[in-house]
């Protein structure tokens, strides 16, 4: 797809015409070695879809393989798999605020705090 060596096109021009970024085409440093951890990665992450990499590390050390965090964080980024992002829990809503306990002042530090007043002005 892209030719490092061609005689008229640059390639920042050829990645242009295809519209991928320049650092694309190039090859990925995976050895052999890498390959066989990716595949026990691609079984780990199909069965279990949730694992990060710290835990995927964990059940790479189960099967026998010594590797870093990091270097199975470079793998699944390779492979191009990422464990689903956390959702934000709903917080619950707020207790409603009863406009009597706002007038005696009760739990108000300061006129901020007294939703849907005005500040008093002062004469």
């Amino acid at each position: 797809m892209i030719e490092t060596q061609h005689p008229k096109l640059s390639v920042r021009r050829q990645c242009e015409l295809v519209g991928i970024n320049r650092l694309a085409p190039r090859e990925t440093k995976a050895t052999h070695e890498d390959h066989a951890i990716m595949k026990i990665l691609d079984q780990l992450h199909t069965q279990w879809p949730f694992l990060g990499a710290r835990k995927l590390r964990l059940e790479l050390i189960a099967h026998g393989w010594n590797i870093g965090r990091k270097r199975v964080r470079r793998l699944m980024k390779i492979m191009g798999i990422d464990r689903p992002q956390a959702r934000h829990l709903q917080h619950r809503p707020r207790q409603p605020v009863h406009r009597a306990e706002l007038d005696r002042g009760a739990g108000v530090k300061r006129h901020t705090h007294q939703h849907g007043r005005q500040r008093p002005l002062d004469e």
